[in-house]
């Protein structure tokens, strides 16, 4: 089974600038509701522009091995997204270009990279384009998958009936209302040096804000959940010496 994935880190969250070096911005919904961790906001791009570039200057140079996005209309747009980083003399690609097929939560991994400046380039075709949030940075791995009594996001639907029934009970009609997902994470076998230089600064994070699971990148590239924590986080414990386990349970959305 494939590693589990998780994206959180988001080195746009450093930037000190950045340009529509194609396209222009609309101020009434900028490039800053991208990485504000928030999914009722978006970034705007209107169809005046056959396609955006955004070039974005970090603070210092920084890696990034993943990108994720949600809440675009990419897909009914027929619009596309890539990412790249300037190699200290010409731009070059990152991730591939993404062609998304729906509106699911997309997450690409592709050979870790360093730069102080990115870019976005992203085609509207001529489309105005909504996208809520995108990230891209260090893709947390963890050391083995997930194992037990583990639902994949994309099977653990939370779904609400409403049934209008007859007078004697007879079923006219039902209609549903789609919630998201729920799964607990069972994770084993962390060791006690990543427990603390990786689990602990994604779980200050989870407390807050929200972040990108691929359970099975492998094998289910597609089955990405935008991801909140769901009730108490559990605290990792000790199972063998030196090797922690714990659980994490979340919610979120799949489509």
């Amino acid at each position: 089974m494939s590693k589990l994935k998780i994206g959180y880190k988001n080195i746009m969250e450093n930037a000190i600038s950045y340009v529509f070096s194609v396209g222009t911005e609309d101020t009434a919904s900028p490039f800053t509701n991208l990485y504000d961790n928030l999914i009722y906001d978006n970034m705007t791009l209107a169809a005046s522009a056959t396609a955006y570039e955004i070039d974005i200057t970090l603070d210092e140079a920084r890696t990034a091995d993943y990108i994720a996005f949600y809440k675009s209309n990419l897909a009914a747009a027929g619009g596309t997204l890539k990412l790249q980083y300037w190699t200290g003399s010409a731009w070059a690609d990152a991730s591939s270009t993404i062609t998304p097929a729906d509106t699911v939560p997309n997450m690409q991994v592709f050979t870790s990279q360093s730069s102080a400046q990115w870019k976005l380039i992203i085609d509207n075709n001529n489309v105005d384009v909504t996208i809520a949030d995108i990230k891209f940075g260090d893709v947390m791995t963890t050391a083995y998958g997930v194992y037990g009594a583990f639902t994949p996001p994309s099977l653990g639907r939370l779904i609400e009936y409403e049934d209008n029934k007859s007078d004697t009970g007879l079923l006219l009609g039902r209609s549903i209302k789609n919630k998201g997902f729920s799964s607990v994470l069972n994770i084993e076998f962390m060791a006690d040096a990543y427990a603390r230089s990786d689990w602990l600064p994604f779980i200050k994070h989870a407390e807050l804000y929200p972040f990108y699971v691929a359970w099975n990148y492998t094998d289910y590239p597609l089955e990405v959940a935008y991801s909140v924590t769901n009730g108490k986080i559990g605290s990792p414990k000790h199972n063998n010496p030196g090797l922690m386990a714990v659980n994490l349970k979340i919610t979120g959305y799949i489509e």
